[in-house]
């Protein structure tokens, strides 16, 4: 009996996954993303292109309401106090050109493009209870 008792109990420890090589797995998927997202450099660049992104939404929303209002664009962001630093306006006769720049990442944004991903970045700056769904 303790031939078959031993057999069996291998073939059970062997159609299983071992606790110990799942444990070893799940604790270096976790170092290794914790490495990866814990890098300030990293995080600093995302939340500096995030904040770049929202500073176009923001200015993309008040740009278009403006036009809405008026029938046209702005000559210069300052007539509708929206002067960043860092932000660069060109309007044209199809619409507009902005771009955000800051420690030399620049963000691009042209009126008509789709503004989805800029509120997007500018949600990820804001928190939970208050994002714009």
């Amino acid at each position: 009996m303790s031939d078959r008792q031993t057999s069996s109990g291998d073939a059970g420890r062997r159609s299983g996954i071992n606790p110990l090589f799942t444990g070893g797995l799940f604790v270096t998927l976790a170092v290794l993303a914790w490495a990866t997202f814990s890098d300030p450099a990293l995080r600093h660049q995302v939340s500096l292109e995030n904040s770049l992104r929202g500073t176009i939404y923001t200015t993309a929303l008040a740009l278009d309401a403006e036009r809405a209002a008026t029938g046209s664009y702005p000559a210069t962001l300052e007539e509708i106090g929206m002067d960043e630093e860092g932000v660069t306006y060109q309007p044209d006769a199809n619409g507009y050109r902005l771009t955000a720049s800051d420690e030399g990442l620049e963000v691009e944004y042209r009126s008509g493009e789709d503004l989805q991903p800029f509120r997007a970045a500018f949600n990820a700056l804001l928190p939970p209870h208050l994002r714009v769904e």
